[in-house]
């Protein structure tokens, strides 16, 4: 999962700046203050359940997981 950003005037060329690892395909992502809220579903024969995962983004060049949530069960 990358982080991508930049200035307004440069949204014809955005950045990465950084990325933290993730269970699979991101689903959705909700970003609220310095953290961001990154969802991952739970499809047929999946090798992983619907999941949650919490980054901090307050430092945008090392994003961190602080926290995850597994639904255990497709």
């Amino acid at each position: 999962l990358s982080l991508v950003g930049g200035r307004a005037a440069a949204q014809c060329n955005p950045q990465v700046l950084g990325s933290v690892g993730g269970p699979g395909l991101a689903h959705d992502v909700s970003v609220s203050g310095h953290y961001a809220y990154v969802t991952f579903n739970a499809y047929q024969g999946a090798a992983r359940p619907g999941s949650l995962l919490v980054i901090d983004v307050s430092n945008p060049t090392n994003p961190t997981a602080v926290g995850s949530w597994s639904s255990g069960a497709i």
